[in-house]
């Protein structure tokens, strides 16, 4: 933000051109429109600004670095540069490794059901999941800052002054939830998809195995109220069959 900022005030100033200064008020805006448009906070669509804005402030340090400032400096802007990059790279790098074990863990979830569901009932009866599953803590920590941690107290003295309880809409599992799908599994996501569980469907298709999915919305949300209360799964009872349906409960809400 510093860079982007002295950077545009500085060739503002030196081209006499207030379009730059426009041009870098507007990437300030740009890190709040989704927001105003949305009327509430997405913890993951609101920072989508964040690549515009880093290669921002990269070009210009680069800039600064070449035109501006003095050999020595010069090397040392690329040296910043390069740290930026590295981090970054880092950073994605360790995202990139969540998601691969969050899918691992998924998959292997789901394939116990399915080897459940072909060893024990009629799988030419549609398939109704429903609940809620938790990635285990584990892989996704780093999504989480824990309450009561430094980190957190931070977060609480920033966000008390735009609202007392900010924070507290993002607690969960006694943390505070800072990243939203990194955080996420794909079971959750596929149990609400598009209003049916066709996406987990498809998944299982991806894995060589078959089910008759279940696509409307009225048939989902009776099987979730009427089934809220089974054991979620691996536990016994997480799977009921009746005369029309395979029922699959993941866990409560």
């Amino acid at each position: 933000s510093v860079i982007v900022f002295i950077g545009s005030i500085w060739k503002t100033i030196r081209r006499k051109d207030p379009w730059i200064l426009l041009y870098m008020i507007g990437i300030f805006i740009a890190s709040w429109l989704l927001i105003f448009i949305e009327g509430s906070v997405t913890l993951y669509r609101s920072c989508q600004f964040l690549p515009l804005f880093v290669a921002a402030a990269i070009l210009l340090l680069m800039y600064l670095g070449r035109n501006l400032l003095q050999k020595a400096i010069r090397y040392v802007a690329i040296v910043l540069v390069g740290v930026l990059i590295f981090n970054q790279t880092a950073d994605m790098n360790n995202w990139f490794y969540i998601n691969y074990r969050k899918y691992e863990n998924v998959k292997e979830t789901l394939l116990d059901v399915a080897y459940e569901l072909e060893s024990h009932h009629d799988i030419s009866k549609p398939v109704i999941f429903i609940g809620s599953y938790e990635i285990p803590m584990g892989i996704v920590q780093d999504a989480y800052v824990p309450i009561g941690s430094e980190k957190f107290y931070k977060m609480n003295r920033i966000t008390q002054l735009i609202d007392p309880h900010l924070l507290e809409k993002f607690y969960r599992r006694n943390n505070v939830w800072v990243v939203q799908t990194p955080a996420l599994s794909l079971i959750g996501w596929g149990i609400d998809a598009f209003g049916g569980n066709q996406e987990l469907i498809h998944f299982y298709n991806m894995h060589g195995h078959s089910f008759v999915g279940v696509n409307d919305y009225d048939t989902i949300h009776q099987a979730k109220m009427e089934y809220y209360n089974l054991p979620g799964w691996p536990k016994e009872g997480s799977i009921v069959e009746t005369d029309e349906y395979i029922y699959v409960h993941f866990g409560s809400y």
